[in-house]
């Protein structure tokens, strides 16, 4: 009997620190919008490295335009980044083109322009007339190619006009420089892996791998045997 009691008590200690960690995981996930947690992102080297992010890309998977002063835009999947910060986010599609208007500087994608000012904040997100295809700035205007021809901005940014067909220059491929390969990188990884997947993560015991998961099986089939002999021993003492 006390074998089984001392039994019992060590089953329970283990299962006891699983529950915790169960409980206070679900509890996070269950208030996951309130929280916030989908936005928040982890920081920590050691646990990136954890999951894998830890090489940076070749170089030709960063979407680059070259800005006056030396400085880079630098698209990264969904991400747009500026002189080492977070510019843009979830941006789906690929930015085709950027321009230069006076104190304003133009992004394109093929369905969306994004106006910034001199300060690098938004000021205006437009819709092209039909999907777009290339963009630049003649005398102070700006000038869209689309699929259904070419058209420019009124002076109150309103409005798209007809334009004169204008011979667009090639697109100039820029490859960023190793070292800044690896500084945007590590800026980019640190929007990667939100909180919510860690705490879900640790909840199931993915966090450790197949590891875990064998660790939280087994946890649970302890609180069933824990479940059951706390059941016997407790009719054994009304016996």
């Amino acid at each position: 009997m006390k074998r089984q009691i001392k039994l019992h008590g060590k089953i329970g200690l283990f299962v006891t620190l699983f529950l915790i960690v169960f409980v206070v995981s679900g509890i996070v996930i269950q208030h996951t919008e309130s929280l916030k947690t989908d936005s928040l992102f982890v920081k920590s080297e050691l646990l990136l490295d954890h999951y894998g992010f830890d090489t940076p890309p070749s170089s030709k998977a960063f979407n680059v335009f070259a800005i006056k002063d030396h400085k880079y835009l630098v698209q990264i999947d969904e991400q747009v980044y500026f002189k080492h910060r977070s510019l843009l986010q979830n941006v789906k599609n690929v930015i085709l083109a950027v321009a230069e208007l006076p104190d304003i500087l133009v992004l394109a994608t093929s369905d969306q322009i994004f106006l910034f000012d001199k300060e690098m904040q938004l000021i205006d997100i437009l819709s092209p007339p039909a999907p777009l295809l290339q963009m630049q700035v003649v005398n102070d205007r700006l000038i869209i190619q689309t699929t259904l021809g070419t058209r420019t901005l009124n002076a109150d940014f309103l409005e798209w006009l007809p334009a004169d067909n204008a011979v667009f220059p090639a697109a100039n491929i820029v490859l960023l420089p190793d070292h800044e390969v690896e500084a945007y990188w590590k800026l980019h990884r640190q929007q990667l892996l939100s909180w919510t997947r860690v705490i879900q993560d640790i909840h199931s015991g993915r966090i450790m791998g197949k590891w875990g998961i064998w660790t939280a099986d087994l946890a649970a089939i302890m609180l069933l045997v824990l479940a059951v002999s706390g059941l016997r021993l407790l009719l054994r003492e009304r016996e």
